[in-house]
C-alpha cells in the first residue's frame, strides 16, 4: 500500500485522490472523510497539508502542479 503523494502514509493513493477530489469540490472534512472512509482527523491533516502546499507554490511563483 505505497502512496507516492504522501510520505509514510497509511492511506492508499486511491483514498488520497478522493481526499483531493473532496478538497477541490469544497467539501467539508467530515463529508470527505465519509466519502473516502477515513477518519475526520486524517482528512483535516491532509487538508492542512494541501493548503500549505498551495501557499508555498504561490509564494514561489510557480503553479501547484509542478
Amino acid at each position: 500500500m505505497k502512496n507516492k503523494y504522501v510520505h509514510r502514509s497509511k492511506i492508499s493513493e486511491a483514498r488520497f485522490r478522493l481526499v483531493v477530489k473532496g478538497f477541490s469540490l469544497d467539501l467539508t472534512a467530515t463529508q470527505t472523510a465519509d466519502l473516502a472512509s477515513i477518519s475526520r482527523n486524517a482528512t483535516n491533516r491532509l487538508y492542512i497539508a494541501i493548503r500549505k502546499r498551495i501557499v508555498s507554490a504561490i509564494s514561489k511563483g510557480i503553479s501547484p502542479s509542478k
